[in-house]
C-alpha cells in the first residue's frame, strides 16, 4: 500500500500531467489566422479564421449563407444551432466581420463552415 508521501507525488505528478496535456488540447482550439487569398484546397479540414464583408446574405430553415469578400471570396455556411447563438438578425450585406469555422469542401467548393461571426 502506498504511503501518504507516495499519493501526493503520484498526486502532483498527474496533476501537472493533466495541466500540460490541456494546455497542448488548446493550443489546437485557436483558429489558424489566415487572408481569403491565402486558403488552399490543401487546407481543408482545418479551423481558420478570415476577415471580410458580407455579401448575398441569406437565410434558409435557420441555416445562415453568404459569401465573405475580402479581395477574394468564401461562401460562409452557419447551421441553425450557431446562428442561433450569433445576433445574426443584427448582421447585414456590406458588414465587416470576422468569421471562424473549419474549412470544407462542398459540390467541389471550397466553404467555411462557420462556428462563430463577430464585428
Amino acid at each position: 500500500m502506498l504511503s501518504d508521501s507516495q499519493v501526493m507525488k503520484v498526486s502532483l505528478v498527474v496533476s501537472v500531467v493533466g495541466l500540460v496535456a490541456l494546455f497542448l488540447v488548446t493550443l489546437d482550439l485557436e483558429p489558424n489566422k489566415v487572408s481569403l487569398n491565402e486558403i488552399t484546397d490543401s487546407m481543408v479540414g482545418q479551423r481558420i479564421q478570415a476577415s471580410g464583408m458580407i455579401k448575398a446574405l441569406s437565410v434558409k430553415e435557420g441555416t445562415v449563407f453568404f459569401t465573405l469578400v475580402n479581395g477574394s471570396e468564401l461562401n460562409i455556411v452557419v447551421f441553425e444551432k450557431d446562428a442561433r447563438r450569433g445576433k445574426f438578425n443584427e448582421t447585414t450585406n456590406g458588414e465587416n466581420v470576422t468569421v471562424d469555422g473549419t474549412l470544407n469542401f462542398y459540390r467541389g467548393e471550397l466553404e467555411l463552415i462557420a462556428t462563430k461571426v463577430y464585428k
